[in-house]
């Protein structure tokens, strides 16, 4: 360094100098360079993807609780009590969401807070579905309670008494009741027997309607609290948005009893590999197969895990050097043993009738229904042939377990999962089949241990011509057309109810043999109650045409104008579905402006309503020539009565007047007070086509007229 004159020597050491938490760069002062100032940065946080993961899981589940909480509070003005729900599931979530990152761990008091708070919220909003559509949304709910309450108050055997009292007796819509490929209802009690011993100690308790629906929720409440507290700490979290899914609440509250059985399949589910395993020091060594067996009294769907389960301890047990067979003989006679203690009773006093009913929903040719592949076949008008579907079931399930048995080191885990997959072939392919058993599903999967069994080679021969002869069937069930083919002819509408009441149908038979068919219609995806006709049941020849008019049986069967529907024709011998085109919904529809008028309007003044055409999406259509109706009436509190306005200076209380759209696609409506009347006038224009019934009903236009 030369002093006296400011020159600045750079000194660097020999390395960089480090410490555990923090990196340290040395640089010389310019103005003094005997002095060096270190510049300190920090190092960012570390964390292991383990718990950061957690962290965000946590993070969030609280997230979705704030959605459910505002959510919720949208029922505030129908219940005193929801806006304080809402308001602390809110804050807890928004604390929690603070508590999580300044403590960089998630405390299971926290964890617990959380549930608490989406327990409230199950509660809540169920409720407030309830409140909305009191009514059951399935006969099985109602069939069940009803089993219930003949048991409990009357003694009665249920698998000998009919079920149809229950569906007036809890408001069961027509369109929510069981049909027959013949068109006949399902009357009787469909599942094991604790499917409806479940719901003995709420009516037992005092509570009859909606007893079913409290039960179900409670038991959707307990599965969220099991599947937290068996599930690996790392993915408890998932636990909350799953419970506090609108779509799950949905089902619960509206009639899907899965519910009942799921915390017993959780169990089960849980540690399944360690039943008689001498080190487990759980009661996963014992508890498996008497859960699986409470859980197959309550629905058919669990009775599918059951062989999966029994193979896989038949391995475990060959794997630790225990006998697989005794293994194996031991865990499914506990199994039926939990079974029979529930069926046994009822089974004694009358074993046709119970095997009839627990058989129902495997015999009794049900209609086709659901989310899955029949889908092609209902909507997009593919194959109609529906015993390919039956098979296509049954081989599925072949093949699931060839892929179990053949690569089971991989499979010991995924097999849970196979079963929803196998649920999405058959011609009753509810959702609710593929999603109620996943809470079960994380926990089976999660929960097991690694193996070393790689599997039997024979089982994948199996796989492979299963696989092969399902493929076949599902080809067939969307390639081999039915007997017979639909065509609409015709309809006839409610008017401005905007529904259909009477379809002529043309039906031609194409086969050799006689056919006698029953027709439903499909709108938004569910099918309604059976339309009849005069001439019911019409049998159509072979190599015959035939025009069938149809009536529809209630005002929930008749579909809307403005949605689209199918015409659907069944026969059960052979189980067939035949489809007519879909019915689209009209590409124009009127708009009515201005669309709302604010202020009385004095008689003898003149308003103008103008009508313009529009698309589906609201765009507006430049289209001349098309004759639009303008109607007027009054909706009274004592019943309907005429308007008695005038339209275009029409004769005092004409309805409807029509005019033509010109070349925009307008018309221009004047309207005037002729009298006051103590309620509004309500106008409604709609479209009135060459041939056909009108479609495209326009918003409503309410105006008070004052003297």
């Amino acid at each position: 360094m030369d002093g006296g004159h400011g020159t600045t020597v750079l000194l660097t050491p020999p390395r960089p100098v480090t410490t555990a938490r923090q990196d340290i760069h040395w640089h010389v002062d310019e103005q003094v360079a005997t002095t060096f100032k270190p510049t300190v940065i920090p190092r960012p946080y570390r964390q292991d993807t383990d718990s950061l993961g957690v962290l965000v899981g946590w993070s969030a589940a609280a997230a979705w609780l704030l959605l459910v909480g505002i959510e919720t509070w949208t029922g505030s003005v129908l219940v005193a009590w929801i806006l304080p729900i809402s308001l602390v599931a809110e804050l807890t979530a928004l604390g929690a969401l603070v508590l999580i990152w300044s403590r960089r761990a998630v405390p299971q008091w926290l964890q617990v807070t959380l549930l608490v708070c989406a327990a409230l919220t199950i509660l809540s909003r169920c409720y407030l579905l309830v409140l909305g559509k009191p009514s059951y949304g399935t006969d099985e709910i109602a069939f069940d309670q009803y089993a219930a309450q003949l048991l409990l108050f009357h003694g009665l055997n249920p698998y000998t008494h009919t079920m149809a009292p229950a569906l007036n007796m809890f408001q069961v819509p027509d369109i929510y009741h069981t049909y027959t490929l013949s068109g006949q209802e399902v009357s009787r009690v469909s599942y094991p027997a604790g499917s409806f011993l479940a719901y003995v100690p709420a009516l037992w308790a005092g509570l009859r309607m909606q007893a079913a629906v409290v039960v179900d929720v409670l038991a959707w409440v307990v599965t969220m609290f099991l599947g937290w507290r068996l599930l690996p700490s790392q993915v408890r979290w998932v636990v909350i948005p799953i419970a506090t899914e609108f779509l799950y609440l949905g089902y619960i509250a509206g009639g899907v009893s899965d519910s009942i059985y799921l915390p017993f399949l959780i169990v089960a589910y849980w540690r399944w590999d360690r039943f008689g395993d001498p080190t487990e020091k759980s009661v996963a060594r014992w508890i498996g197969p008497i859960m699986i067996g409470l859980a197959a009294t309550v629905k058919q769907t669990p009775w599918f895990a059951v062989p999966f389960l029994v193979v896989g301890v038949a391995i475990e047990a060959h794997q630790r050097g225990q006998s697989w067979f005794r293994m194996a003989a031991r865990y499914l006679a506990l199994a039926l043993a939990a079974f029979a203690v529930v069926n046994l009773p009822f089974l004694v006093m009358n074993p046709t009738a119970w095997v009839r009913g627990v058989l129902t929903p495997l015999e009794a040719h049900l209609i086709p229904s659901g989310q899955g592949l029949v889908g092609l076949t209902m909507f997009e008008h593919l194959g109609g042939q529906l015993r390919f579907y039956t098979y296509a079931s049954v081989l599925v399930v072949v093949v699931a377990l060839g892929v179990y048995l053949g690569w089971y080191k991989t499979a010991k885990r995924v097999w849970p999962a196979l079963l929803p997959l196998a649920f999405f072939w058959p011609n009753r392919s509810f959702a609710s089949y593929m999603l109620m058993m996943v809470p079960a599903i994380l926990v089976g999967t999660t929960t097991v241990r690694e193996t070393t069994a790689q599997g039997w080679r024979m089982a994948r021969l199996v796989f492979a011509g299963g696989l092969a002869a399902t493929a076949a069937c599902l080809v067939a069930a969307l390639t081999l057309k039915p007997s017979l083919s639909l065509q609409v002819v015709g309809e006839r509408s409610t008017g401005q109810l905007e529904s259909i009441d009477h379809l002529a149908v043309r039906v031609t038979n194409h086969s050799g043999s006689p056919v006698t068919p029953h027709f439903t219609i499909t709108p938004a995806g569910q099918q309604t109650s059976f339309w009849y006709s005069n001439h019911s049941p019409l049998t159509i020849r072979p190599h015959a045409t035939a025009v069938e008019n149809l009536e529809a049986p209630n005002t929930e069967s008749m579909p809307g104008m403005n949605g689209g529907f199918i015409v659907d024709a069944f026969s059960d011998n052979p189980a067939q579905i035949a489809t007519s085109s879909t019915i689209r919904p009209p590409t124009e529809s009127a708009f009515l402006t201005p669309q709302g008028v604010d202020r009385p309007v004095r008689l003898g003044t003149s308003t103008e309503l103008t009508v313009q055409l529009v698309n589906q999406i609201g765009g507006s259509r430049a289209t001349k020539g098309v004759t639009v109706a303008l109607g007027q009436i009054v909706y009274s509190q004592d019943g309907l009565l005429p308007g008695e306005a005038s339209i275009d200076g029409q004769a005092e209380a004409q309805t409807p007047v029509l005019r033509q759209t010109d070349r925009t696609g307008k018309v221009v409506f004047t309207v005037s007070g002729v009298q006051a009347q103590q309620d509004p006038v309500f106008f409604q224009a709609w479209l009135v086509p060459s041939s056909g019934v009108p479609t495209g009903y326009s918003n409503i236009v309410s105006m008070q007229f004052s003297g």
